[in-house]
């Protein structure tokens, strides 16, 4: 397994659990967001998609970046460096 895969793929478990733990906040106080919003609802499925959407493209550029340098350097090198 790539180091790459392995980042991405822990990244996009730790953000799954935050988008779980965050419906299970709406769906618990949803009633007092719904006073706050003018004409759309708290629990809207457009709204969670587009939200949970951002969250995972999100979670993946942060965990892709920093590890798309380090993933290019051959192990034994910098061993060798240190």
């Amino acid at each position: 397994m790539s180091t790459k895969v392995f980042v991405n793929g822990r990244a996009l478990a730790v953000a799954a659990i935050g988008l779980v733990m965050g419906l299970l906040a709406v769906l618990t106080i949803g009633g007092l967001l719904e006073s706050a919003l003018f004409g759309v609802s708290s629990t809207g499925p457009r709204i969670g998609t587009a939200v949970a959407t951002g969250v995972a493209v999100v979670a993946l550029v942060a965990a892709y970046l920093p590890a798309k340098r380090p993933a290019a350097i051959a192990p034994v090198a910098a061993l060798r460096s240190e």
